[in-house]
C-alpha cells in the first residue's frame, strides 16, 4: 500500500497480504502513515525467483510478438498511465503490456490485457487479464490478484471479463472470473474494513512469515512474550486450544501438571501432554543456559523409534545427503 496526499492506494498483494496475515496490514499502514520505518529486508532467494519472473515474463512478451500481434506497451514511470491504457483499450491493440489498471482506492498493473471479441460497453472488443508465473501449480494468491485485476477492468470496459488466464512454464490455464469474484470482493471489503477500524493486532505466526520484511520486528515481539509458537511441534490449533484454559506462554506450558487438566477440544491429551514435556525441556535449557535433552522409553512392542529399523548387516551403506539451495 502507499500514501498520497493523505489517500492510501491498495494492491493486490495488499489483499494477499491481509489473508495471509491481518497484522502486517497493521504493520504496512503504520508504515505508510510514517509511525513505524519499513524494514530493508533482502532475500536473495526472492530476488533470484523476481528476477527469474522478470524474464519469463519477457519471453512470453516477445512470443506474443513473433506471433504478430499488435502490442502496446505501458511505461510504469509515466504519470499518465492509466489514461494511456484506456487510449490503447479503445484503439482495439491486440495486447496491452503493463496495462495500468485503477478503481477508486485500488491499483495495479496487469502483465498482459489480451483482446478477445466480445463487445464491451462501448467497442465491438473487449479485454481479459492475463498474468505470467514461474510456479507450475497455481496459487490462490494468484487468483485473488487476477480476479481482482478483473473486476478493476470492468469498470474500464464497462463488462466483467468472462475468464482470466495465467500463463505458466508448462502452459496457459484458464478460470471463470464469476468463479472467483464473490470471494475476492468480499474479501476486500473485510480488509477495507480493517484497514479503517484500526482494531488490535498481534504477530502469531504464520506461513507467510518466512518471506515478510517484518519478521524480526515481529519475531522480537513473541519473544519478549514469550510466546508459544516457539514450542517444537506446536501449531495453530494447539495454541488455540491451551489458551482457552489460560495458557499463554511457553513457560505456562512448561508449568502445567500431567496428565494436563482439561480434556481438549480437538485432539487427544496425550498430542498436548507430549508438547507440555516438550516445554518443559526448552524452558529447562534456557533457565540453565545449555542445551537440555532426554531420552525417550524404548517400546520394541510398539516398534517405535530405532525398533523400526531393519536388523544391522556388513552390507549396509550410510549416506549424509546434503541440501543444495
Amino acid at each position: 500500500m502507499r500514501r498520497i496526499n493523505k489517500n492510501f492506494f491498495f494492491s493486490a498483494t495488499d489483499l494477499n497480504n491481509h489473508l495471509n496475515c491481518k497484522h502486517l496490514t497493521t504493520l504496512n499502514r503504520e508504515a505508510a502513515e510514517g509511525i513505524k520505518k519499513r524494514p530493508n529486508y533482502s532475500n536473495r532467494t526472492t530476488e533470484v525467483l523476481r528476477q527469474k519472473g522478470e524474464e519469463f515474463e519477457a519471453a512470453h512478451l516477445e512470443t506474443l510478438r513473433q506471433e504478430g500481434l499488435t502490442i502496446i506497451s505501458i511505461d510504469k514511470d509515466d504519470p499518465d498511465a492509466y489514461l494511456n491504457t484506456i487510449a490503447a483499450m479503445e484503439a482495439g491493440a491486440d495486447v496491452i503490456y503493463q496495462g495500468r489498471l485503477e478503481e477508486g482506492q485500488w491499483q495495479g498493473w496487469a502483465d498482459f490485457m489480451i483482446r478477445v471479441e466480445k463487445p464491451a460497453s462501448s467497442w465491438a472488443w473487449s479485454y481479459e487479464i492475463t498474468d505470467t508465473k514461474l510456479a507450475n501449480n497455481t496459487k490462490a494468491s494468484t487468483l485473488v490478484q487476477i480476479t481482482l485485476y478483473s473486476h478493476m477492468l470492468s469498470g474500464m470496459q464497462g463488462i466483467m471479463p468472462e475468464n482470466m488466464h495465467v500463463m505458466k512454464p508448462n502452459g496457459a490455464e484458464s478460470y471463470r472470473v464469476n468463479d472467483h469474484i464473490g470471494y475476492v470482493l468480499h474479501a476486500r471489503k473485510k480488509f477495507q474494513r480493517a484497514f479503517n477500524d484500526r482494531g488490535d493486532t498481534y504477530p502469531d505466526p504464520v506461513g507467510h512469515c518466512d518471506l515478510c520484511n517484518w519478521w524480526e520486528h515481529c519475531n522480537k515481539i513473541r519473544r519478549q512474550d514469550d510466546h508459544l509458537g516457539f514450542i517444537a511441534g506446536m501449531g495453530t490449533r494447539q495454541t488455540k486450544e491451551v489458551r482457552q484454559h489460560q495458557v499463554n506462554t511457553l513457560e505456562d506450558m512448561a508449568s502445567l501438571p500431567i496428565p494436563i487438566p482439561f480434556t481438549p477440544a480437538k485432539g487427544v491429551a496425550e498430542t498436548y501432554e507430549k508438547l507440555r514435556e516438550q516445554a518443559r525441556l526448552q524452558h529447562q535449557s534456557r533457565m540453565q543456559q545449555r542445551p537440555v535433552h532426554e531420552r525417550l522409553p524404548l517400546d520394541e512392542e510398539e516398534k517405535q523409534g530405532f525398533f523400526k529399523l531393519p536388523e544391522p548387516t556388513h552390507d549396509d551403506i550410510y549416506l549424509d545427503l546434503e541440501g543444495d539451495p
